[in-house]
């Protein structure tokens, strides 16, 4: 008498499973370049001086700080999508 043993499934992806987080990957980045554009633009549009002559608007941000943000964060945006394209190349003799 011979006990079977229980099919364990194997921990291997199956190609859906591996796939799934590169199939949002456009949508995840027109969310990002979006909100950076949205940023920028808040960041580096004229400030309207005429509602403001009142002093009613809130206190002012620093402009120069907000830009820099933004501009270094597109920065790194742009490099992380340039990042997968070339890492085949710049990793492939490791």
């Amino acid at each position: 008498m011979t006990l079977a043993t229980p099919d364990i499934p194997s921990q291997e992806k199956t190609p859906s499973q591996a796939t799934a987080p590169s199939s949002n990957r456009t949508a995840i980045w027109a969310m990002v370049l979006g909100g950076l554009a949205y940023g920028i633009y808040k960041a580096c549009r004229p400030v309207d001086t005429e509602s403001c002559a009142s002093d009613t608007c809130a206190s002012p941000l620093n402009r120069t700080l907000m830009r820099s943000v933004m501009w270094l964060s597109l920065i790194v945006v742009i490099a992380s999508l340039a990042l997968q394209y070339f890492a085949p190349t710049l990793l492939g003799p490791f």
